[in-house]
């Protein structure tokens, strides 16, 4: 099923609270089937809230921060504020 994880790495408070999940790295299914279409999310956790997904991997290779489904126009989308020093950039 679409959302789906097939897989991944949770990651847990330390001070034993049992909070539940606060972050993970999950493999998940973004097509119905077998043999379908995969996206890898990288989650982490707010002050109230646990498991945020905050950036994901499409099956394009097209990265997404920010945003749950990055473009295909851009390698790389960001939804929000973005910092970047020297480099080129091109249009």
């Amino acid at each position: 099923m679409v959302g789906d994880k097939i897989g991944g790495i949770d990651f847990y408070s330390a001070d034993g609270s049992g909070a539940g999940v606060k972050g993970s790295i999950s493999y998940i299914a973004s097509t119905a089937g077998s043999g379908g279409v995969t996206a890898m999310t990288f989650n982490t956790a707010t002050s109230t809230v646990n498991n945020v997904e905050r950036m994901r991997i499409a099956s394009t290779g097209n990265v997404g921060i920010g945003t749950a489904s990055p473009g295909a126009a851009y390698k790389l989308e960001v939804n929000g504020l973005l910092k970047a020093n020297g480099g080129y950039f091109t249009n």
